[in-house]
């Protein structure tokens, strides 16, 4: 076989939604990342897992049967740090007859990149003639909390899964949808030597039988934590941290930073904005690096680190201070699943949390902007699993409501003598929407930021531009500027006055993006609101305004206006989204009741002079 580094290849992909990612990747049985085309048929996958014990973990043989439709295929698989392969062996066949295929066509690839490290191994079978092939390898691993999952990230075209899990009596198998007769999935059975065995066979992918998108999550545990599996997972993780000696921190080097710290909750602000500014967010993900954090003082000292690391780090200085700081498993919006099931692929990101009179603050310093005491916007909504000497326990991290995430845009224009309207602008951005805006001003210069500031305001109405004058960033962020509306936003006919409501800014700005699990999020809830001010050249003898109030499952908009003084008139108009995660129904329903909203905002105002 031949053995190689190389730069990444496209199956893996980072970003700060992702922060755990080879949790993500360990949890298949079978990593299958990709064939160049898919030009292939998986008709048949089986396996064999058999639990040793607590210290020596388990091992996996894995036979995969299929049929390569072109020459020259290659098909790949990921193995992780953790898993040491074996035994790799490619047979082809073209009448019934396997041979095996010499070590050339194996390739052993080495996965780095300088944005992050990954570890691990992509192994490549090359396929050189169309017609059946069989992949046979054995995994051990050390690392009995590994096996976490059964996988079905198989085409469609898969014929068959089969896995077989072979355990001592001392152990039991946990899987989720578990029902009174057993083990979802699995079929059960006790040899007379004390084993227990697990059978599970489908012949359809396992994401048509267990409605999941592409895993059965699973846990093996002593039998004395079947009924606590979390706490197994807890206890697994303390043990880890006391094992790689995280916690080593000199903190007589930070005391000047929190010189004048009048209280614990000003020392853990200073904390965590000293993380999210001072150390640079790197992916580091070998062995058990990919879940336990390194040493806090060289994190403090190299200045760089992942989720992991920028928490451990965090729960360091806190817990020095005497704050009652803890570590957290956490699931991302982006993860497939929540951190709902005691199996480690449910959670793909660490964080610090903070309990105080019994209440949690989460802290996520991955995110650079976040606001101090809210959640970061990857892990609104999500379970996390707070660790501690007591077995730890669940924690919903709350959603930041569509009142936290309420914005305020006022707008104040005077008619000018060419029809055209020029005046000016406020913007007051909280919640998410603050946290979007400051990733913008913060991260450009002012003119640059400025461009991008106006070139979206523009994007969001007609015949209208604008000038960004100034913007300030705290807790919430505020702009101001100027406003010019084209001369064509209005006309005069039969002595009326009517101005186009497309000169308004859209009432919503919606980004959907795909979770994992096959769902959509906008990241964030909305409460906009907009108050436009018109001061005309003329008096105002009648003012006509589309009065429109709508409602959703998901919110609602509404827009009224009123005769302020004889000329001035005043539109308020507002959006509301309570929902930031929608299945793909939901996802077309909103978009239908926002198409509704924009149709009705297709209207003039009428003003009689």
């Amino acid at each position: 076989m031949a053995i190689k580094d190389h730069q990444p290849i496209s199956f893996v992909t980072r970003t700060r939604r992702f922060l755990l990612a080879t949790i993500s990747l360990f949890i298949l049985p079978l990593n299958l990342i990709s064939g160049e085309q898919q030009a292939f048929i998986l008709k048949s996958v089986n396996e064999i897992i058999e639990v040793l014990d607590e210290e020596r973990g388990y091992t996996q043989q894995v036979v995969i049967n299929g049929f390569s439709l072109v020459d020259n295929q290659v098909l790949s698989l990921y193995f992780s740090e953790l898993e040491e392969v074996k035994s790799i062996v490619l047979e082809t066949s073209k009448k019934g007859k396997f041979k095996k295929e010499p070590d050339k066509n194996i390739v052993i690839e080495g996965v780095r990149s300088e944005n992050f490290y990954i570890g691990g191994r992509v192994v490549s079978f090359n396929l050189e003639s169309v017609g059946e092939f069989r992949i046979s390898y054995i995994i051990n691993c050390d690392q009995l909390l590994y096996f976490s999952g059964v996988p079905s990230l198989f085409p469609d075209e898969a014929a068959q899964y089969s896995c077989i899990v072979k355990m001592p009596s001392t152990f039991s198998l946990i899987s989720e949808n578990d029902e009174d007769e057993g083990t979802a999935g699995f079929s059960a059975e006790s040899s007379d030597s004390g084993i227990k065995i697990y059978n599970l066979q489908t012949q359809l992918p396992i994401k048509n039988q267990f409605d999941k998108a592409t895993r059965l999550r699973l846990s093996i545990v002593p039998n004395e934590f079947a009924q606590e599996p979390f706490k197994y997972i807890n206890n697994w993780y303390l043990n880890l941290l006391s094992e790689f000696d995280v916690d080593r921190l000199d903190h007589e080097e930070l005391e000047s930073f929190f010189d004048g710290a009048s209280s614990k909750d000003s020392i853990a602000y200073r904390a965590f904005k000293l993380i999210q500014k001072e150390i640079r967010y790197l992916d580091i993900e070998n062995g058990l690096g990919a879940f336990c954090p390194r040493e806090a003082q060289s994190v403090l000292d190299n200045k760089y680190g992942d989720c992991k690391d920028m928490a451990n780090l965090l729960n360091e200085i806190l817990k020095v201070n005497g704050i009652d700081s803890y570590l957290a498993l956490s699931s991302t919006i982006s993860h497939l699943y929540d951190l709902d099931f005691p199996s480690l692929s449910s959670a793909n990101h660490l964080i610090c949390v903070v309990v105080k009179n019994d209440s949690v603050i989460v802290l996520d310093a991955t995110e650079d902007d976040c606001v101090y005491g809210n959640p970061s916007t990857q892990i609104q909504g999500r379970n996390i699993y707070v660790i501690n000497d007591t077995g730890g326990f669940i924690y919903n991290v709350p959603q930041l409501t569509s009142t936290e995430n309420s914005s305020l845009i006022e707008i104040q224009i005077a008619q000018q003598s060419d029809k055209s309207f020029k005046g000016s602008f406020k913007a007051q951005f909280n919640g998410i929407g603050a946290v979007e805006m400051k990733r913008i001003t913060r991260k450009y210069s002012f003119h640059d930021a400025k461009n991008i500031v106006e070139k979206y305001l523009v994007s969001r109405s007609k015949n209208v531009s604008y000038q960004l004058i100034n913007a300030q960033n705290d807790r919430t962020v505020k702009l101001e500027g100027e406003v010019y509306v084209e001369p064509n936003a209005s006309m005069n006919a039969r002595n009326n006055l009517y101005i186009d409501l497309g000169l308004l800014l859209n009432p919503f700005e919606l980004e959907f993006t795909e979770t994992r699990a096959g769902n959509y999020t906008t990241y964030q809830t909305l409460n906009s609101k907009y108050i436009y001010t018109f001061k005309l050249a003329e008096d105002i003898t009648a003012l006509t305004v589309p009065s429109i109030e709508k409602f959703c499952q998901f919110g609602s908009f509404s827009l009224e206006g009123r005769k302020v003084s004889n000329r001035e008139f005043e539109l308020t108009y507002n959006y509301r989204l309570d929902q930031m995660i929608f299945t793909p129904e939901e996802r077309n329903s909103l978009s239908e009741f926002n198409s509704e909203v924009l149709k009705t905002l297709d209207k003039y105002v009428v003003i009689e002079n």
